[in-house]
């Protein structure tokens, strides 16, 4: 019961840090040029015209969200050596957001598929 009090204050104050860069980065328009979706156009090659900047934006904040506090309430309750636990987290950290992200872009991609927008 701990770990998911943990899980879910952690949660919503890293979701709401997410939200206000969020909205800090739309109200100077810069939703386009973030990393992520960058990162996504580039590997998938998605065409910028396409894309619901705002919605991702969202998605993301969410999905970081749900990672960060994910691997840091996974490692706070394994009672291991200072450096194993940083070790772990970084790896679950890192596998978790390459696989949603893969995961985001390839729906993106058969999105745009199946609205024949990129044949």
């Amino acid at each position: 019961m701990d770990n998911l009090i943990v899980f879910t204050v952690s949660f919503i104050i890293v979701f709401i840090v997410f939200l206000a860069i969020h909205f800090n980065k739309k109200r100077r328009g810069e939703l386009a040029n973030s990393k992520e979706i960058s990162m996504l156009i580039s590997k998938f090659g998605l065409k910028r015209k396409y894309l619901n900047y705002e919605a991702l934006g969202l998605v993301f904040a969410l999905v970081n969200s749900l990672i960060i506090a994910l691997v840091g309430t996974l490692v706070s309750s394994i009672n291991w050596y200072y450096i194993w636990a940083l070790a772990l987290g970084f790896v679950l950290l890192m596998f978790l957001l390459y696989g949603t992200y893969y995961l985001i872009g390839y729906l993106l991609k058969r999105k745009e598929n199946k609205n024949g927008k990129n044949k």
